[in-house]
């Protein structure tokens, strides 16, 4: 039976006090840590977020993998090697901007030079045959869903946490043919389903996906 990992993530983290963070999610029993780079436009809320200096400043706190979800545009070999220097084990780049053969080869190639493994990142506006160039290559397919209805669309199974620490409450299978719609009986009624439960019982305990 495969088990749920849960992944600690930085991106709201107190700068000030991410060490204790860090550590205090180790402890409480989290697989790894998802740390974050961002240049000022893949993330325009969060520019210039994290980066090798953070992970490197993380490394000392815990002997979890670390990995780093990279929202920039451009990538080269130094880059790669700082994210390795500062201790990742694996680091993650959008692919709608890395698409394109011999350029992503050499950044997968580099990074396992270096011991890290390497992923891509898609979300809900990313052609699923873009993935057909890459899919054998890499180490992590990373889909990243910003609400019930995106999940619902593109993802067989949701899995909702609550508690602090976080643990897993509820699963929903979503059991549909692709392409989704969001009009139709199947998608409104696990839409319904899953809403409801989050409102009902775990909204008031700081419930995230």
């Amino acid at each position: 039976m495969k088990r749920v990992k849960i992944a600690a993530g930085l991106c709201f983290a107190d700068y000030g006090h991410i060490g204790s963070q860090v550590m205090a999610a180790t402890e409480a029993g989290v697989d790894y840590i998802h740390a974050e780079a961002a240049d000022q436009y893949v993330l325009p809320d969060h520019p210039l977020l994290g980066g090798p200096q953070a992970v490197a400043g993380i490394r000392p706190c815990t002997e979890l993998p670390i990995e780093m979800h990279c929202y920039i545009r451009e990538c080269n070999e130094k880059f790669i090697d700082l994210t390795a220097d500062a201790g990742a084990n694996r680091i993650i780049l959008p692919f709608e901007y890395f698409v394109g053969g011999a350029p992503l080869a050499h950044l997968i190639i580099r990074s396992r030079q270096r011991g890290m493994q390497f992923g891509l990142m898609l979300d809900c506006i990313s052609p699923a045959s873009f993935m057909e160039e890459a899919i054998y290559w890499v180490d992590r397919i990373h889909v990243v869903t910003h609400d019930i209805d995106e999940a619902i669309r593109m993802g067989t199974k949701i899995i909702l946490l609550a508690g602090e620490p976080a643990t897993v409450r509820d699963i929903f299978f979503i059991d549909q043919d692709y392409p989704r719609e969001r009009d139709s009986l199947e998608f409104k009624t696990a839409y319904s389903k899953i809403i409801k439960k989050f409102k009902t019982s775990y909204l008031a305990k700081r419930s995230v996906f």
